[in-house]
Order: structure tokens, then sequence, then C-alpha cells
């Protein structure tokens, strides 16, 4: 069976706080695996990571064949994450939320409103 997702030495700080130091997985095609934990123990931080929203400090991470860091775009294409909280702002337009969420995942200005575009249209939003 072909490993899934993989997780050596995966760590992330922000700032003088780690958030995740050290962790390992190997998960196989087939098998569920579930992370269990207090709130502030790094679940959403690797989540974050393995999906390729959030670059790890340190280590490295495949999941579905893709690196995390060299191909986070792969990554996406792949898996599907939906975040614990919703995440859109009521006092924001619906073009507003995006552009907080380009600016917030390093979308390059230059990019910005073709990238909006094309969601919009993905969605059927346009």
């Amino acid at each position: 069976m072909p490993t899934m997702i993989r997780a050596r030495s995966l760590c992330r700080r922000f700032g003088d706080a780690t958030a995740v130091a050290g962790f390992d997985v190997a998960i196989e095609r087939g098998e569920i695996f579930g992370l269990v934990g207090p709130d502030g123990a790094g679940k959403t931080t690797i989540m974050r990571m393995l999906a390729g929203v959030l670059l790890p400090s340190e280590g490295e991470a495949q999941v579905a064949g893709c690196d995390v860091v060299r191909e986070p775009e792969r990554v996406k294409e792949r898996i599907a994450y939906m975040s614990q909280r919703f995440g859109l702002y009521p006092d924001l337009s619906v073009t507003e939320n995006i552009r907080f969420y380009a600016d917030l995942y390093g979308v390059p200005r230059a990019d910005m409103h073709s990238r909006i575009e094309e969601l919009l249209a993905f969605t059927g939003l346009a």
C-alpha cells in the first residue's frame, strides 16, 4: 500500500512560540487517522501544513505524492480541507473577504484581479 501522508520532523514556529515540534507520521492508503489533543496542541497547525496552506518552519511532508513545500498547489488539487471555524467576516463583502484571504495567502497583487475573477466564475458567483 502506498503511503498517502508522510511527515518527518515537521515543525512550525510563530516568532518565539513553537506550535509544532518534531511531528512524524506515515498514513497508508485506506487508513483512518485522527489528531486528538487539547486546544493549543498544534492539531490545526499540522492540518494547515499538510494541506499546503501553511509552510513548515522545518521538516518535510508529502501528501498524495506531492511535497507540501515545493508543490502546495498540487496538494490542494488532491485533497479537501475544511477549517473548523467559519472564516468569512460578515462586515466585509464577498469580494473584500476574497481580497483579504488573497493578501493573507500571499497572492501577488498583480495577479489578484484575474485570480478573483477566476474564483468567482468557477464557483458560479460571478
